[in-house]
């Protein structure tokens, strides 16, 4: 078969990758995004336990839906952007479910539902009649920007503000137990800075992230942890001294094995080299990932096999990216196949229980110079390998002009990834992906060894159809209407002896 891969549409702020590997739609004249797009930046996101998509930002009247101001949720099922509360006034930056299906929401704003919260606000009943709670008197000024919930239901808050329900020590960070708000020894400061992140450990501890310095009097800039009385540095109890961090720690997460991991504007954490924007800490030292990437990491998030980041970067690991998200998996960086339009920050990445993805940001159409639409591959809906009852291996043929990017089969969770790997008009190059005749080759003597440009970590030794239908994407930027590509494949059948035929 063959398919044209250069798919355009206009992206505002949020786009949707479903299970299938599709971020966009025909709609029989052109391409159209799997998400209605919103007029305002995006900051937060968080699925409820019904499975809608809870949306945080600065826009007003989601999908033209009204009283759907700087919090919505997306209905995947109807497809529509829906209401939760009306009357909010300013930026929500902050969403967080607890064990009951409640939703706590944290921002700048001072009203919601017709009363006043002051940045702070619990809404319960979400599925019949939403209503707000206050907690308390709320933050004195400015916003909460980060919440999170203790295993034992307890909520944490950071952000900036000099108390929390006018308690005392609460500067930037407070904790609220259903009744009551209460310090955390004096706070993190000085007033004037913030505290972005907050996160708990596998083992129940709690780090705190942010621009705030001297976390226990002396050590401990912008990152800490909570001993249950007294803020620590990272680095005790296990030594008594360490390299500080040079700026401000955006995101705080904890990876498959329950190593630190961090993400902000910093270079060379605790002095290594190459720890740039994004580190690891394995409870004695920071690593590198990588050479980590080139600007601001804004969120940090873990899925059940990769580690998602987002943010103001241009490369990672050093590979180059269409985008300003990147995918950690393998142990080594990947793009994700999507080219956004503009060059503004992604703020917020959320991987949904259906298999779906969501990114969100400043990202816009609107007054973007050059192209102006979001770009991807265009799916191969569909590909049924026959009735075939084993695992096959492909044989692909791409052809330029383009700059190929990434094959990817949504079925199977396989992926090629490519860097640099820029096709001129009229150059071909073959892919075959069978390990016992794993060959890629170009069809110009000038291009050379096409290994070369096949980033680390990607699964061409284990790339395969599997029985039934498959969801491909050949992702290739900078097209003409010549560039496409080929697939084709033996179907395999198991025999009753075992053997394949």
């Amino acid at each position: 078969m063959t398919t044209y891969y250069n798919a355009e549409f206009a992206a505002e702020r949020i786009v949707k990758r479903d299970k299938d590997g599709n971020w966009c739609k025909w709609t029989g004249s052109a391409y159209a995004s799997l998400i209605t797009g919103l007029n305002g930046n995006v900051y937060c996101m968080a699925e409820g336990p019904d499975g809608k998509i809870y949306v945080g930002g600065m826009f007003t009247d989601a999908g033209g839906t009204t009283n759907a101001d700087c919090l919505a949720r997306w209905n995947p099922i109807t497809e529509q952007w829906e209401a939760v509360v009306a009357g909010i006034n300013q930026a929500v930056r902050a969403l967080a479910f607890d064990a009951n299906g409640d939703l706590y929401v944290g921002g700048s704003f001072t009203l919601a539902g017709g009363i006043t919260v002051n940045r702070i606000m619990k809404i319960t009943n979400l599925t019949t009649s939403p209503t707000v709670n206050a907690l308390g008197t709320g933050a004195s000024d400015n916003r909460v920007s980060t919440i999170v919930i203790a295993p034992d239901g307890k909520v944490c808050v950071g952000g900036h503000f000099q108390t929390m329900n006018s308690v005392a020590d609460t500067l930037n960070i407070a904790i609220w137990d259903g009744t009551s708000w209460s310090p955390l020894n004096k706070g993190l400061g000085p007033w004037g800075r913030d505290v972005i992140t907050i996160a708990f450990a596998p083992d129940g501890t709690l780090w705190a992230g942010g621009s705030f310095t001297d976390a226990d009097g002396v050590n401990g800039d912008y990152i800490c942890w909570w001993d249950g009385a007294n803020f620590r540095p990272y680095w005790q109890p296990n030594s008594d001294s360490g390299t500080e961090l040079n700026d401000n720690v955006m995101t705080i997460a904890f990876d498959h094995s329950g190593k630190l991991l961090i993400g902000g504007n910093f270079t060379n954490a605790g002095g290594i080299a190459a720890a740039d924007y994004i580190a690891r800490y394995n409870g004695g030292s920071w690593e590198a990932l990588g050479s980590g990437t080139n600007n601001t990491v804004y969120k940090i998030i873990i899925s059940t096999r990769e580690i998602y980041v987002v943010g103001y970067f241009t490369t990672a690991g050093g590979l180059t990216l269409t985008d300003r998200v990147a995918v950690y998996a393998n142990g080594a960086w990947q793009p994700l196949d999507i080219d956004l339009p503009g060059t503004s920050q992604v703020n917020a990445i959320l991987p949904a229980s259906d298999g779906s993805l969501y990114v969100g940001g400043g990202f816009s159409t609107a007054g973007t110079a050059g192209t102006p639409n979001a770009e991807t591959g265009v799916v191969a809906l569909n590909l049924n390998v026959a009735s075939a009852s084993a695992n096959t291996y492909p044989f692909m043929g791409v052809y330029g002009p383009g700059t190929l990017k990434s094959i990817t089969n949504y079925t199977t969770g396989k992926s090629v990834m490519f860097d640099g790997l820029t096709l001129q008009a009229g150059e071909w190059i073959s892919l075959s992906f069978d390990p016992l005749n794993l060959q890629f080759r170009g069809g110009w003597a000038g291009r050379g060894n096409l290994m070369r440009y096949v980033v680390a970590g990607s699964d061409y030794g284990d790339f395969y159809l599997s029985p039934g239908a498959n969801y491909l994407s050949v992702f290739m930027t900078d097209t003409t209407a010549a560039s496409g590509a080929t697939i084709a494949w033996t179907p395999l059948f198991w025999g009753l002896d075992g053997a394949l035929l």
